[in-house]
């Protein structure tokens, strides 16, 4: 795309960051093309053009102001060159722990460093609160591996909900199934449970479907939120079809019941998906 010949007024650019992209969309490249033509990452220029990163002078006048079209305009690349040697390093990100989980999720603790999926939580909110009028309490979170999907509920779900009534007042319970789900249940219950062992409670949970309705009766005054993360645990670590079967009802009768006193979050792997139209209630939940 030719440059546009009409002067631009260069004083009205007071940060390297909106300069850089003003030149980038000048000479119609998007972030993924310019950095292919400078040899950067498109990553890096956002970061760039967001002043997060401190620009090389050398590399602007050698790469830059050639793939932008600026280098036959002295004085528009003079002014590119006078932002970049003027952004302060106390402006790029500050050292410290970094704020990359790898293949780690965020968790709540790390809620502070979590950003960028403000809407999806925010929708999940909405499904939560429209699940409280209808009786459907229950909230199926899908998705393909590494995308996000526990982090998006340890570290943006769940922090925002204890801000906001009435789920600031409910106990929360967050397990995966592990081989043994019903004792993974009944351990995460246990310290809210006055009477009986996790073993007792897990024999509770395989002998009734309601057993957890019962039990959360006295400890929660409105409602409980479960999540159950890593869902698919529950066909790839537990080979009791018995246990498999008693954990689900009893989470989805406490979500489904009108009467029931839970919400229920599930985060599965995608290609799980299938794994659960086995089980009526869970089915039914899904649809």
């Amino acid at each position: 795309m030719p440059v546009s010949s009409v002067l631009i007024a260069l004083d009205q650019f007071t940060t390297f960051g909106d300069m850089l992209k003003y030149l980038r969309r000048r000479a119609g490249l998007t972030q993924l093309e310019l950095s292919i033509a400078v040899g950067y990452s498109d990553a890096q220029i956002s970061r760039l053009e967001q002043n997060e990163r401190l620009p090389d002078l050398a590399t602007l006048t050698a790469r830059f102001l050639p793939a932008l079209h600026a280098e036959d305009q002295p004085e528009v690349a003079k002014r590119l060159l006078e932002l970049a040697a003027t952004v302060r390093r106390e402006d790029a990100p500050a050292t410290g722990l970094p704020p990359y989980k790898g293949l780690y999720y965020f968790d709540e603790s790390d809620s502070e460093l979590f950003f960028g999926r403000e809407a999806l939580t925010e929708t999940l909110m909405d499904r939560l609160a429209a699940g409280m009028k209808s009786d459907h309490r229950f909230l199926a979170i899908v998705g393909a591996s590494g995308s996000g999907k526990s982090s998006v509920v340890r570290a943006g779900l769940i922090p925002a909900l204890r801000w906001r009534q009435p789920f600031s007042s409910w106990p929360m319970y967050i397990m995966t199934p592990t081989s043994h789900p019903l004792d993974a249940l009944a351990v995460s219950l246990q310290g809210d449970v006055r009477q009986g062992s996790a073993k007792k409670l897990a024999e509770d949970f395989a002998h009734s479907p309601q057993a957890l309705h019962s039990i959360l009766k006295p400890i929660a005054e409105s409602a409980a939120l479960f999540v159950v993360d890593q869902f698919e645990e529950l066909f790839t670590l537990c080979r009791s079809e018995a246990e498999q079967a008693a954990f689900v009802e009893n989470l989805l009768n406490v979500a489904l019941h009108p009467n029931g006193n839970a919400v229920v979050i599930i985060i599965l792997r995608a290609d799980f998906y299938a794994h659960c139209a086995r089980f009526d209630l869970l089915r039914q939940a899904l649809s």
